[in-house]
């Protein structure tokens, strides 16, 4: 299969490793978003999020987050989202997971950590992924409960932008053998018992996206509760912030009381509470704010008493914070009151979280939107002229950028194709595309610029473009534009050169196929509410994929009689040999999918199913001797009868690499990897398998040696 390869040389490498990593301050191609497939309300969130952020598809994941338990989870679910970031070579700038509505809020997790005030028995379900990185820490047991978060500062001028491939220490990068690294979890929301309602979240989406970068005028309120010293903790945190904000030209002021009352400028609140109804205050909370009040179960929502975040959110918040479980009043679980400062000195509003708490938020739920950045000075990114004409060989991009502040200026440039980063570049340089190492189709292209401040504040340039090297073409039609959940859509492929396969792909997930070309019916459960993009994609008689435009299609919340039987699709799908993946189980019904079940009637023969029982797909791990092809046969039955078995067929390749040679993936193809790979070769250790063909012979040695000439 032909894929995105980067274009970065050896000798640009340290020059622009800086550029290359600088992958902050809030964009979208920065996040992943996780959707639930047996979740409706998950899936319509998701594709409002994703339709109104502009998420690349390469960054949805189809996956319930839910685990029994937090072994299960690391084991399960964790291989799977940090497979799926190295199977899609997007692990190199994926900082944010959004988490969408579904059933539960948090991951049971008792005895990992220790509190001599009230036992740890829960995890919020953001801070699951959050902590990713570090789950080797905790699953031994006996982590104190508020253990050190290393990318928490103190340094009130150090908005410092957060990036997943940084280890932290005491706030800034660092080598040392205690520095970490983490995600920035989030919940979009919460839907059920003492949750918020869809049009909530959705209205707190538009709301979060219409701020970005305007600079709103308004106050940060700081709330002295004196009646309850269990929740004020946080009092001593005010003056020095309160002086930093207005030192850096905003306004804030300290009040007595538990809100604002009569005030309707808040930019944010931060106050200490256990219930008051936050929804009828006479207040008024601007677009963008973040607020909390440091109470014992603000996001413990199985509990009725205490006023939850979902209040704040209600009132007009895109950020809240609260514990999942009786967390007691260590300032440490709570954001400083910093977070404001960060926020307001223009960092989104996830980084602003975790850059002020200072311990790891084992039961802290963030919630809201964690890209939203009021504050910021967001670059404008000038139209590069993509061609609106089909392409081949090589493209050159002359990028162009400005930003509205007045002391930043551009400091570099990225290029990402399908959600993958293929070059880089300083302001005075170009961007180069070569385009024989894309398959043939119709690909996205973003331009993104980086400033020069702490905050790495990013702006983007969104277009596309149509490679033609090999002649190969692929596009449709949809029988309907629009309709509800239960409708079924009828995609018409069209396809220019030898189709062995043709598929309708949504987010990047397989959702029907057939063999040749040939219509394809998905109804709309399968794609969830809202607007969605689904393209044909062929896979062709060389093994290359190609994929057409994104067909729109509006699919309402509403849904008719489901009375069709569940289809089961059979298509062939790539995987990566040295990783985990999420593979989907692509099948069509009109019933509510939390009523279908995914039975495996033959698990493949070379790789494990370590998640996804009962699930529309399965987390598999490849064996060490996987290669060639495998299969998963499986069949869907939902209250409207079973389908007949369908296959997966997959395909086990190589890792991709910048540069093939450079086995040790170091940046370089020295003599250094011509010693690992004949070490290798001779031991007959598959490894050397260069070819992926099962075989470890002469014809890998002369793939080899062909590709270590050609260099990086």
């Amino acid at each position: 299969m032909k894929s995105v390869r980067g274009t970065v040389s050896p000798a640009l490498w340290l020059t622009l490793a800086a550029a290359a990593t600088a992958h902050a301050g809030g964009g979208p191609e920065n996040l992943l978003i996780i959707i639930d497939p047996s979740n409706s309300d998950s899936m319509y969130v998701g594709n409002y999020y994703a339709q109104k952020r502009g998420v690349p598809a390469s960054n949805i994941l189809y996956l319930d987050p839910e685990s029994a338990n937090y072994a299960e989870f690391v084991n399960g679910n964790q291989q799977g989202f940090l497979g799926t970031l190295t199977g899609r070579s997007i692990g190199d700038h994926i900082d944010f997971v959004l988490v969408t509505p579904g059933q539960s809020f948090y991951v049971p997790a008792s005895g990992y950590c220790t509190d001599s005030c009230s036992p740890v028995n829960r995890f919020a379900m953001s801070s699951v992924f959050t902590m990713s990185q570090i789950s080797a820490d905790i699953l031994p047991g006996n982590v104190p409960s508020t253990s050190p978060n290393r990318y928490y500062s103190t340094n009130n001028a150090s908005p410092l932008a957060f990036d997943s491939n940084v280890a932290y220490f005491s706030g800034q990068a660092s080598t040392s053998a205690s520095a970490r690294r983490y995600f920035i979890g989030a919940m979009i929301g919460y839907i059920g018992y003492m949750g918020s309602t869809v049009p909530e979240i959705t209205g707190m989406i538009d709301t979060a996206v219409a701020v970005d970068g305007t600079r709103p005028a308004g106050t940060f309120y700081f709330m002295n509760n004196a009646s309850d010293a269990a929740r004020n903790v946080r009092t001593t945190q005010f003056t020095s912030t309160i002086s930093a904000i207005i030192a850096n030209g905003g306004q804030a002021v300290k009040l007595d009381g538990l809100l604002p009352i009569g005030h309707h400028d808040c930019l944010g609140i931060l106050s200490g509470f256990a219930e008051t109804s936050v929804t009828t205050a006479d207040m008024t909370i601007l677009p963008g704010a973040f607020c909390d009040h440091l109470t014992s179960w603000a996001a413990t929502y199985d509990i009725g008493s205490q006023t939850k975040t979902t209040s704040w959110i209600r009132k007009g918040a895109i950020g809240s914070a609260g514990e999942v479980e009786e967390p007691c009043n260590y300032t440490a679980k709570f954001p400083n009151a910093r977070l404001h400062l960060f926020y307001y000195q223009g960092l989104s509003m996830g980084e602003a979280y975790l850059r002020s708490v200072s311990a790891v938020p084992f039961q802290g739920l963030l919630v809201g939107d964690p890209l939203c950045r009021p504050h910021a000075y967001i670059p404008v990114v000038a139209d590069p002229g993509m061609p609106n004409t089909p392409i081949s060989g090589s493209l050159v991009i002359s990028p162009g950028a400005t930003t509205p502040s007045p002391t930043a200026s551009i400091a570099s440039f990225d290029l990402l194709i399908d959600g993958v980063l293929v070059d880089s570049c300083l302001p005075t340089e170009q961007l180069r595309v070569n385009t024989t190492l894309l398959s043939d189709g119709w690909h996205d292209v973003r331009l993104l610029a980086y400033d020069n401040t702490l905050m790495k504040t990013v702006g983007r340039f969104v277009d596309s473009i149509v490679v033609d090297n090999a002649g190969n073409a692929a596009g449709g039609t949809v029988s309907q534009g629009s309709g509800n959940l239960t409708d079924l859509y009828t995609i018409t492929p069209s396809v220019s050169g030898g189709a062995v396969e043709t598929r309708v792909v949504h987010n990047g997930r397989i959702v029907g196929a057939t063999g040749g070309v040939a219509p394809i019916s998905i109804h709309g459960r399968m794609l969830g509410a809202g607007q969605v993009g689904v393209q044909v994609e062929a896979l062709m008689s060389d093994g290359s994929l190609v994929r057409g435009a994104p067909i729109p299609i509006t699919i309402s919340n509403a849904a008719g009689a489901n009375i069709a039987p569940p289809t089961a699709f059979s298509c062939t799908r790539f995987v990566p040999k040295n990783s985990t993946s999420v593979v989907e189980l692509p099948a069509t019904f009109d019933a509510d999918p939390s009523t279908a079940t995914y039975t495996i009637v033959t698990a493949p023969a070379h790789s494990t199913i370590i998640a996804g029982a009962g699930k529309a797909y399965r987390v598999i791990s490849p064996g060490s001797g996987a290669c060639g092809s495998d299969t998963i046969v499986f069949n869907v039955t939902t209250p409207n009868g079973t389908s007949a078995n369908a296959s997966v067929t997959l395909v086990y390749t190589n890792p991709e690499k910048v540069c093939e040679a450079d086995v040790n993936n170091d940046g370089f193809a020295n003599a250094l990897d011509y010693d690992i790979f004949a070490s290798a070769f001779e031991a007959g250790d598959p490894a050397a398998d260069f070819n992926n063909d099962c075989f470890v012979n002469a014809l890998d040695y002369d793939l080899f040696a062909s590709r270590f000439e050609s260099g990086c």
